[in-house]
């Protein structure tokens, strides 16, 4: 009698655990969520809470980082379609990793212009006109200074 006992009581948890994991990985694989189309959507089941973002413009499959450096906007080549931290997210869930569509920026305003720099430079770099002046952006060097 004990020993029935046992592995019936095996079986539950074992039934439990597989049970709760599938519920757990459906609930991680949910469609994510469009909120703007011109935005990277929004992953459901996750939270934000722990996303903390430097000011950062996606650009030709690349994140382009604001530098101090201080240069002028030359050519346009394009705009700044979404700004991530200000889309829609009153659930506050956590925004799909990169890569992210060109234009798309994280402390940038929506509208923002997106020009070449002026002046030759040894990487790529893009120049957002904004209402404080012309603003660098180049790709991040670990381990180096930051220039292009």
């Amino acid at each position: 009698m004990r020993g029935r006992v046992l592995v019936v009581l095996v079986l539950v948890l074992t039934v439990a655990v597989i049970v709760a994991s599938t519920v757990s990985y459906v609930r991680q694989r949910r469609a994510p969520v469009v909120v703007d189309a011109a935005c990277p959507a929004l992953l459901p089941g996750t939270s934000d809470a722990t996303d903390d973002y430097g000011d950062v413009v996606a650009w030709r499959g690349q994140s382009l980082w604001r530098t101090e450096e201080r240069t002028t906007a030359g050519e346009q080549v394009g705009m700044v379609g979404c700004s991530v931290t200000s889309m829609p997210n009153p659930d506050g869930l956590r925004v799909s990793q990169l890569p992210w569509a060109d234009g798309t920026a994280t402390v940038l305003e929506r509208g923002t212009t997106l020009h070449l720099p002026q002046e030759d430079r040894d990487g790529p770099a893009l120049v957002a006109r904004t209402a404080d002046g012309d603003v660098l952006y180049c790709p991040e060097v670990v381990d180096a200074p930051q220039t292009c």
